[in-house]
Formats: structure tokens, C-alpha cells, sequence
């Protein structure tokens, strides 16, 4: 075993150990909107997370991958950069509920700037706030949609073995590694539920698996940084299957103004005031906004969602392709070092193609009119 494979082995193994979300994320969110409904929207909820792991033989352990020198190659820049962000991972959810974990989420996953916000009002000033969302899916048809299409693709990878679990401690959605997690009270419609497939099963599984697949295994748990790239191309992944509902692209621009109000330090229900009232969200959308950016204390990523779509839109009118995208879960940065890695075998071609990346049809005509699109017309 050379150097660079036993660093792989040893930085995916705590990786696969530690998914800082799945800490950040309330225990108790339907039970918490629920109480939060019944004394009529007048005080802030309690909110509840799982008991934090004991982190201390991770940070050893990821304190001496720090320290060791690292021989001058290719994948020395991704190694070391990939160290570090787990280190601030490891230190955001131990930040929870203190000062510093805003200015963690900062660092890790930025914050709106002025040509976001003014994107993200825009959203919310012509794309209809009185849209029909139906909510006529529950959660145990929802995986039966996500089951369906994981069988596909088994047919043609049978190494492609995800989960998909429904539990009562989860809001909406979470993908841990080869998990999909699906909150038990969850409801949306079928328009959105082939959305969601497209969105958690042909893009974050489908990066998973694919990377596993890779030379570099780092490459399926994510390098530095893939957050954005990852939830930009998962987020035009709905679009692909005519699933970006005008709820939907008011969600993510509501994610923008709500993560700049917090950081703005308006408390809880201003916050709520200010989406219900003012931008006109349903009362139980403007409370999942606010919990969201609420999270850990002062949570900021929600803000790569949008501007993850806005940078994958610019990046495919240049010219980029988008198949080469899903090989694994890469950042921006990597992108235009992927020929460079191919020819010198650090990475190879996506050996699962998601299902909405098509030479003809539906798919292949949004892909190829993408472009010349504002973002609100990506709406369906």
C-alpha cells in the first residue's frame, strides 16, 4: 500500500464515521411545529438534537493525517484541504449553541452576498406566492417512488445497493453514505416526489456510489467544499424532470433572505414574521425556513442551495458538461483539473449516469435551453 492509499483509507474511514448533519439537525422538528401551531405561532419552539458522539479519537486521529508530511503530488492540495474542513466540521457541532458556530457555518458555507439577496427578492417578488402545493404523497409512498427508481438502476448496476429508511426523529430528508433518511411526517406531491428523486437518489447516492467506484475514495464521501457544487446540480436535477414547482423556487429564495435576516441577529419570530407576512409563505413553509437557519445556533447552508444552481447555470453556458459532474462529489475548484486528474489516473468516468441526463427527450431539450433561461423560468 503506498502513501496516498493508506491516507485515502484512513481519512474515508473517519469520514465515514462522522456526518456532522445528521447532529445538526432537530430531533424533535414535527413535535416542535406542532407546539409551535398550537400556541398560535406567539413563541419560539424548543428544539432538540441528539446526543453529541465523543469525537475525541476522530480529532486524534485526524490531528496526526494534519501533522504527517504529505508527499507533493496531485491529490496533496485535496488532502489537505479535505483535513481541515472535517476539522471544522468536527468543531461546528461542537460548537452548538455557542458563539462560535456562526462564524464556523460562515467559513464552511459562506453567507448571502448583495447579488444573492437582490436574486433571491426578485424570486420572491414575481414567482406567484399562491401557488397549489399539494401534500397528497406521504412519506411511506415517497420511498416506494425512491425504492422504484433505485431498482432501476440496479438493473444495470447491481453494486448500486442504497437504503432508504423512514423514521420519526427526521424533518424532511437526509442522505448519510449509502442512507436515505425520509421524516416520517413528510408529505409533498408527485410532481415534487420525482423531483426529490431526482434530487436525493440521481444525485447524492448516485455521486456516493459512483466515487466508491473511484480510484481516490475521498471522492465519495466529498472533497472540500462539494456542498455547493453537489446541492447546485441536484437542485437543476429537478428542473431536468419538470419538478421545480414555484413552491420550490420560492423555498430556496426564501432560504436566502431567512439565513441573511439570522445573520442580521432578528430573533425567531421576526424572522417568522417577516416570511409569513411579508413574503407570504404558508405559516408551516416560513417556520421550516426559520428552524433551518436556526440550527446549531446560526446555520448558513442554506445558502448554497441557490447559489449553487445560479453557478452550475453560468458553468454549463460556458461550455462545461454535466455527466463528468456526477463521477463523485467534487467541488468547484476541482472542475477544471478533472482532465488533468483522468489522464493520470486519479479518477475515471461515471459508471452510474443519472436518469435524467439524456441525449434526447424531455431531458436533453431543458438541459440544452438552460442557458439562455433566467433562473425563475426554470420554474415548471
Amino acid at each position: 500500500m503506498n502513501y496516498h492509499d493508506d491516507l485515502d483509507r484512513r481519512l474515508c474511514h473517519i469520514e465515514n464515521q462522522f456526518d456532522f448533519l445528521y447532529y445538526i439537525t432537530p430531533s424533535n422538528h414535527t413535535q416542535s411545529w406542532q407546539a409551535f401551531k398550537a400556541n398560535g405561532f406567539r413563541a419560539a419552539p424548543q428544539i432538540q438534537y441528539r446526543a453529541q458522539p465523543d469525537l475525541r479519537a476522530l480529532k486524534e486521529e485526524l490531528g496526526k493525517l494534519a501533522k504527517e508530511p504529505h508527499p507533493v503530488s496531485a491529490l496533496e492540495q485535496i488532502y489537505r484541504a479535505k483535513i481541515h474542513e472535517t476539522g471544522q466540521m468536527i468543531a461546528l457541532v461542537e460548537a452548538m449553541g455557542q458563539p462560535e458556530f456562526r462564524n464556523l457555518s460562515i467559513q464552511l458555507f459562506g453567507q448571502p452576498d448583495t447579488e444573492l439577496l437582490h436574486v433571491a427578492k426578485h424570486i420572491l417578488k414575481n414567482v406567484d406566492a399562491k401557488t397549489n402545493h399539494q401534500q397528497n404523497v406521504d412519506a411511506l409512498q415517497l420511498k416506494d417512488v425512491f425504492d422504484q427508481q433505485i431498482t432501476e438502476y440496479q438493473t444495470r448496476h447491481p453494486t448500486f445497493t442504497p437504503e432508504v429508511i423512514v423514521r420519526d426523529d427526521i424533518d424532511s430528508m437526509l442522505v448519510s453514505r449509502t442512507k436515505l433518511y425520509v421524516g416520517a411526517g413528510f408529505k409533498t406531491s408527485m410532481q415534487r416526489a420525482h423531483a426529490l428523486c431526482a434530487h436525493e437518489v440521481g444525485t447524492h447516492l448516485v455521486t456516493h456510489f459512483n466515487g466508491l467506484r473511484q480510484p481516490v475514495k475521498l471522492f465519495a464521501y466529498g472533497l472540500a467544499a462539494y456542498d455547493e457544487l453537489q446541492e447546485g446540480i441536484a437542485v437543476l436535477s429537478e428542473h431536468l424532470v419538470g419538478g421545480l414547482s414555484q413552491h420550490r423556487m420560492r423555498i430556496l429564495a426564501g432560504r436566502i433572505v431567512a439565513v441573511e435576516a439570522m445573520l442580521q441577529d432578528m430573533p425567531f419570530m421576526d424572522i417568522f414574521a417577516l416570511l409569513h407576512h411579508d413574503h407570504q409563505f404558508a405559516a408551516q413553509d416560513a417556520y421550516e425556513l426559520c428552524s433551518r437557519v436556526f440550527r446549531g445556533g446560526a446555520f448558513t447552508k442554506d445558502t448554497i442551495y441557490l447559489r449553487g444552481i445560479l453557478r452550475v447555470k453560468e458553468m454549463l453556458q460556458q461550455g462545461q458538461a454535466l455527466s463528468p459532474l456526477f463521477l463523485g462529489k467534487i467541488s468547484f475548484t476541482e472542475i477544471k483539473d478533472l482532465q488533468e486528474f483522468k489522464d493520470t489516473g486519479l479518477i475515471s468516468d461515471p459508471k452510474i449516469h443519472p436518469h435524467f441526463i439524456k441525449k434526447e427527450g424531455e431531458e436533453a431539450r431543458r438541459l440544452k435551453t438552460l442557458s439562455a433561461k433566467p433562473v425563475e423560468e426554470l420554474i415548471d
